[in-house]
């Protein structure tokens, strides 16, 4: 654990970390926007319907689509295992085992992202209840309108998460082997397809969010369970390949 407090705190001062956690305020635009008549980044929703999770859920979805929030975590990955590699600062560690220091380093990165989740959901919470509430397509409760609005939103705010987690997961497996552009590169088709595979019959459960879909037609319980089965497959993949290329890594 003092491994992991030590590289985490080294981790927060980066500057590449500070960019990230700055998209966090990215819901607050909402309220600069509804001071000026524009039609720039305006909710719709049936009258009295849009709660506090749905519009949250909306934001995730937006933070997620844009790329930029992602690009900015696989910067601060890249900059942290490969540039380390390279620059060969990784002797610092050359006395403490290898899948300590990755291991230290992933969780790093995720902890990273959880600050930006919870930063995320406070400045989301405090547009919803300063500027939106007043809409009339707000409901000005916390939770959906409806049990089914509720648990696609529910389930939504998770597979955006899990889709975080994911590529945080498979650039840091990308970054012990390869430079920072193929990582970027590699991770970003990884993430342009997991906005495509969900709308194709054939490779829509190859995501976690691609069972958003289906929702309807498994149930809640089925569908978060094969959210997080197809999840775990693919952080077991990236984390091992993490692990087997590290201990490669000459330093």
């Amino acid at each position: 654990m003092r491994l992991v407090r030590a590289i985490f705190k080294m981790t927060l001062k980066k500057k590449e970390t500070k960019v990230f956690l700055a998209f966090s305020v990215f819901p607050m635009l909402m309220i600069i926007i509804n001071l000026f008549n524009t039609k720039f980044m305006q909710l719709s929703a049936p009258k009295n319907s849009l709660g506090f999770i749905d519009f949250f859920q909306a934001t995730q979805s937006v933070q997620y689509q844009i790329v930029l929030p992602i690009l900015a975590i696989i910067y601060l990955v890249t900059s942290s295992i490969h540039d380390e590699i390279f620059n060969g600062t990784l002797f610092l560690y050359k006395d403490i085992a290898r899948r300590k220091i990755i291991n230290s380093k992933l969780i790093s990165f995720i902890l990273v992202y959880d600050i930006f989740f919870i930063l995320t959901f406070t400045a989301s919470l405090i547009t919803y209840y300063t500027s939106l509430i007043g809409k009339e397509y707000t409901s000005g409760k916390f939770l959906s309108g409806s049990i089914s609005d509720l648990n696609y939103s529910l389930l939504g705010i998770l597979a955006v998460f899990l889709m975080f987690h994911l590529s945080i997961c498979l650039a840091t497996c990308l970054s012990v082997r390869f430079n920072n552009g193929i990582t970027l590169l590699v991770t970003t088709i990884f993430i342009l397809f997991s906005f495509i595979a969900p709308h194709l019959n054939g490779l829509k459960y190859l995501f976690p969010n691609g069972y958003l879909n289906e929702l309807n037609h498994y149930g809640v319980g089925l569908t978060l369970l094969l959210m997080i089965i197809v999840s775990v497959i693919y952080m077991s993949v990236f984390i091992f390949g993490a692990y087997y290329g590290f201990r490669k890594v000459e330093y």
